[in-house]
């Protein structure tokens, strides 16, 4: 903060009398302590606003501003990883590919072509080691669209949240996908100790014409493998890399259904799932709109589509029961965090970003009597708090759940739901992630990228009145 503010002294040619007066302060004794010693964080964001209202700042001087004040309330270190979250919230890729993939045979140092390798292999398998700073992530989520392909990948980084948040980013094109399997070791291991495990390394064992076969990709470049194949069994080339499997800890849980994805039924297992998960627990919840347990029971089961028969209907309304009341009886704090855009378009067409898709657009009174009931908790229950993220706000429609001793679930955006069309979810259990992003949420989500909470009412009050204009005229979706 100290920075921030000679530098603008400087280019403002202002003493520190002069810049407090101009920032209503009585006496430069404020802006002394800003720089000096340890303050409360209210007064930062009161400074921060006081400078953005009456200093005629630049766009870049703005976004120093922050930083500076992000910096003094947080430290240097959370200030970091609060970055990298931004950024793994927005869903920024880490990296644009150098160049085009080459793979050379080792041997013969002939070109390979895996695009037209990969397709014939049978039964294959990657382990992939570290391989951060290798673009293939793109490849590699069209070839698991295409194939049954199980990856696991061994991955270590710092241990610090921005490190992890970093190294993560990298797999945002696979991370959801329910054969893609990650684990992370953050541990300072001596330069001895896991060998190869430590290079950017792929392992392939698969079967080709009848064959059991196993090929190595070493990257010597982020755009540049050499590979090793051999005939026989799996393993001797893992053997070679000898990773401490011991000390690596996985990222992301997968969460499934033991039914038939196809059947209807299969969405019971899956909302007991949900419902178990947050069942008597605080929760921190950001997503375009409200979550599916926000939805009264009865506007549930009359929403459903005829896809689902009667004894499905009833057990998964008696379900919603059971988690409509978990959410709004039970004494732990839930805060939700959604945009105004999303609850505007759910207000003019009974539809969201990620509608299920087993029912149909909610009516113009179910969506009045949904929104009065969020209205209404919003108002009067003291551990519900509803927020809107400011329209300047960017972050991607993925859904970030944290609930308390479980971890942070992960949903992709505009998801229908369709399990039978490879719906996949990720449950991050990594420690330094899980605990950051609480943090994170009510600090700087919260706090500085939301209406204030007297806002929140109006806007609400706002879309009911359209919903209600819309049931006026007979409209509907």
């Amino acid at each position: 903060m100290r920075n921030w503010i000679e530098k603008l002294l400087q280019s403002r040619h202002l003493s520190l009398t002069q810049m407090a007066a101009r920032l209503g302060y009585k006496s430069k004794t404020s802006l002394a302590r800003l720089m000096d010693g340890h303050v409360r964080d209210s007064s930062i964001r009161d400074f921060e606003q006081r400078a953005l209202d009456s200093l005629d700042l630049t766009r870049e001087e703005r976004a120093s501003l922050h930083d500076a004040a992000q910096i003094k309330m947080y430290g240097q270190d959370n200030w970091e990883t609060d970055r990298e979250m931004w950024a793994y919230l927005r869903q920024e890729p880490l990296m644009e590919p150098a160049g085009p993939m080459v793979i050379l045979d080792a041997e013969t140092g002939k070109e390979i072509d895996l695009n037209a390798v990969l397709p014939e292999m049978e039964d294959l398998r990657m382990d992939v080691f570290n391989c951060q700073g290798v673009p293939m992530y793109d490849s590699l989520r069209l070839l698991m669209s295409r194939q049954r392909v199980r990856v696991t990948h061994y991955l270590r980084c710092g241990a610090t949240g921005q490190e992890v948040l970093r190294d993560l980013r990298c797999l945002i094109p696979v991370f959801y996908n329910k054969d893609y399997r990650i684990f992370v070791n953050s541990e300072s291991a001596p330069a001895t100790t896991d060998g190869l495990a430590k290079a950017d390394t792929l392992i392939l064992s698969f079967r080709l014409n009848g064959e059991e076969r196993e090929g190595l990709i070493h990257f010597v470049q982020p755009c540049l493998g050499m590979c090793l194949n051999r005939v026989g069994p799996p393993g001797a080339f893992r053997r070679l890399i000898s990773p401490d499997t011991e000390r690596y800890r996985e990222v992301k849980a997968p969460l499934y259904t033991t039914a038939d994805v196809n059947s209807p039924a299969s969405y019971i297992d899956y909302l007991q799932m949900c419902a178990d998960i947050e069942a008597d627990r605080t929760a921190l919840i950001l997503r375009p709109t409200p979550p599916f347990n926000t939805i009264p029971p009865e506007i549930c089961e009359a929403a459903l589509t005829q896809d689902f028969p009667a004894d499905v209907r009833g057990t998964l309304r008696a379900i919603q029961d059971r988690r409509f009341s978990n959410l709004h009886n039970k004494r732990k704090q839930t805060h939700m965090t959604v945009k105004r855009g999303a609850l505007r378009h759910l207000a003019l067409t009974g539809t969201t970003p990620d509608h299920f898709w087993g029912m149909r657009p909610f009516t113009p009174q179910e969506r009045v009597r949904w929104l009065e009931r969020l209205l209404g908790e919003h108002l009067t229950n003291p551990f519900f708090h509803l927020h809107i993220l400011r329209d300047d706000s960017v972050v991607s429609d993925l859904e970030f759940s944290w609930y308390e001793g479980v971890g942070l679930l992960n949903v992709p955006g505009n998801s229908t739901y369709d399990l039978a069309a490879g719906h996949a979810e990720a449950l991050i259990t990594n420690p330094t992630v899980v605990n950051r992003f609480h943090d994170f949420y009510l600090k700087q989500l919260v706090m500085s990228s939301c209406y204030a909470e007297s806002a929140v009412s109006e806007i609400l009050r706002g879309l009911i009145s359209l919903a209600c204009g819309r049931m006026e005229r007979g409209e509907d979706a």
